[in-house]
């Protein structure tokens, strides 16, 4: 009886490590480790499947990519660990400011991509406009970098026809865009 109950005991003991380490091994696929907020590879199998669905029912989704302007002089300047401050608050600020119910991720580097769903363009661009500001405006920003932080904005929606692709490329397009035209500011391609 005593060894039954002691194998039973360690049996619990040990199917507690592997779930903990297993929930830390999802968190770790899914997340971006800095921000911790969807990272490129999740983001793209949630869109993907979003638009399929909006796509089938003739809803509207919208792409946002933003890029922050002049990050590299930020990490020169003030060191990568300043850097990654100003990477964790604008995510904050993005995670902060969008519904529930859209998704966000960071794409790579300083580049971040919310998908807005179920939104008309004119309430995504106005969202877009509330985000542009707020980077902008950020005391923490402003007290980390001793500036104003901005970012380039490229928005688009969702046509009948796009795949996941086409939309990722051409809310690309316009970030960059925005970037080449002076950057702080919001490019729409449609």
């Amino acid at each position: 009886f005593v060894s039954l109950f002691f194998t039973l005991f360690v049996t619990i003991i040990i199917v507690y490590v592997i779930r903990k380490y297993n929930k830390k091994l999802e968190n770790l696929a899914n997340n971006d480790l800095l921000t911790n907020i969807n990272n490129r590879r999740v983001f793209n199998s949630k869109l993907e499947h979003s638009i399929l669905i909006h796509q089938r029912h003739n809803q509207s989704l919208n792409l946002l990519f933003l890029d922050i302007d002049n990050f590299k002089d930020i990490n020169d300047k003030f060191g990568h660990a300043i850097g990654d401050k100003v990477l964790v608050r604008i995510a904050s600020i993005l995670k902060n400011n969008i519904r529930k119910s859209d998704l966000l991720a960071r794409w790579g580097g300083e580049e971040f991509v919310i998908a807005y769903l179920n939104s008309s363009f004119e309430d995504s661009l106005i969202a877009t406009e509330k985000l542009k500001n707020l980077i902008e405006t950020d005391y923490i920003l402003k007290d980390l970098t001793k500036s104003s932080v901005t970012a380039s904005f490229g928005l688009t929606s969702l046509k009948k026809v796009d795949t996941l692709n086409d939309l990722i490329n051409r809310a690309d397009l316009a970030m960059y865009e925005s970037k080449n035209s002076g950057k702080n500011r919001i490019t729409i391609k449609n």
